[in-house]
């Protein structure tokens, strides 16, 4: 079988014709190198963009933190934001507005204020102040719904912004749940003479 594959003549190819045959074999090979290396040039091109990008973005931060006219700018806007707004602790508290905040909540929520008591008004410090400290003893009776609602609208309070709602106790015997707390409302210390 060998010999007979031997005999079968097989087709002259010229030398040109092999030349240009090896020739687009080569470009064929070497197109495939430059495709290669084009792909990866631009992967490496696109994650040099990203460091730059991510570096420069840096830069421009610590820049801006760095600036001192930028600081003081932003120093004087806080400023004057504080200054601007109103005082966070009233002058005084009105003790007929706090009860009516009170009876007004417990009419809207729909429950029973069962008990409102004052107590003698003390001093509490927040941060390095010393306020007026006007301390109330809730107590009201109603559905577990209209009580958390009751809470809440007196957690609004209404002109009162320092006022908040502490010591919440719910009890609940039989049909009638009882809510306890005591409401706090902070004004600021009368100075001394």
């Amino acid at each position: 079988m060998m010999e007979r594959l031997r005999k079968v003549p097989l087709p002259r190819v010229s030398r040109r014709q092999f030349g240009i045959f090896a020739l687009i074999i080569a470009l064929i090979a070497l197109n495939g190198v430059f495709f290669s290396q084009y792909h990866t040039a631009q992967a490496e091109r696109a994650e040099i963009q990203d460091d730059l990008n991510h570096w420069t973005t840096l830069l421009l931060m610590y820049q801006s933190e760095r600036d001192i006219d930028y600081l003081e700018g932003q120093l004087e806007s806080l400023q004057d934001e504080i200054s601007g707004s109103p005082t966070y602790f009233p002058q005084d508290i009105n003790e007929v507005e706090v009860e009516d905040l009170v009876v007004t909540s417990a009419e809207t929520a729909a429950v029973e204020l069962t008990s409102f008591l004052a107590s003698a008004s003390a001093t509490e410090t927040v941060g390095s102040t010393e306020y007026e400290a006007y301390t109330y003893s809730v107590s009201a009776s109603g559905g577990i719904a209209d009580l958390n609602s009751f809470i809440g609208l007196i957690e609004e309070g209404g002109d009162f912004p320092s006022l908040r709602v502490e010591g919440i106790t719910i009890t609940s015997t039989g049909e009638v749940t009882t809510a306890t707390f005591t409401i706090v409302v902070l004004a600021q210390a009368e100075e001394e003479a």
